[in-house]
Formats: C-alpha cells, sequence, structure tokens
C-alpha cells in the first residue's frame, strides 16, 4: 500500500512539474514577456464541466502566478516574468 501511494505522488510530481514546463514554453513561443505581449491561454480560465483525464496545468499555472513567475493582467492574460527558470530542469 506505502509503495503505491508513494509512486501515485511520484507520477503526479512528475506531471505538475511538466505542466510548469509546459505553461512556460507556451509564454516563451508566444514571446509573452510583458503586460503589453501578454497572451491568453485555454487553460488560464477555470472550467465548471472539466471532465476526462486530469489537467495539471490550470494549478501550476497558479502556482506559478502565486511565485510570481509568470503574471496576470488585468485583463486575464498571462506573460512571463522571470525568463530564467532553470530551477525546472
Amino acid at each position: 500500500m506505502a509503495i503505491a501511494l508513494a509512486l501515485t505522488r511520484k507520477i503526479q510530481l512528475w506531471q505538475i512539474k511538466r505542466a510548469y514546463k509546459n505553461i512556460i514554453e507556451d509564454l516563451r513561443k508566444s514571446k509573452a514577456f510583458s503586460e503589453d505581449t501578454a497572451i491568453s491561454l485555454p487553460y488560464g480560465r477555470w472550467n465548471l464541466f472539466g471532465f476526462g483525464v486530469r489537467d495539471f496545468r490550470p494549478k501550476a499555472l497558479e502556482y506559478l502566478i502565486v511565485y510570481k513567475v509568470v503574471g496576470k493582467t488585468d485583463d486575464g492574460r498571462f506573460y512571463l516574468i522571470k525568463r530564467d527558470v532553470t530551477f525546472l530542469e
């Protein structure tokens, strides 16, 4: 039982880390480095009917905003604050 729990936890951590990298890559590709160049992300909105495979990107995006890696404009667009995010590697 403990092995299954530890394995499940490790898989979830890997999925969240992958979500961090995907969000940052999306912002880099779009060159969203300031409020002027901020972009709208489809997973940045709350979805009531989020059925299917669990998507970790909304929660990962929330954490990136809290830790000031990603910024959010008043109109709900997102941009990269910290360009050097080697801590995720």
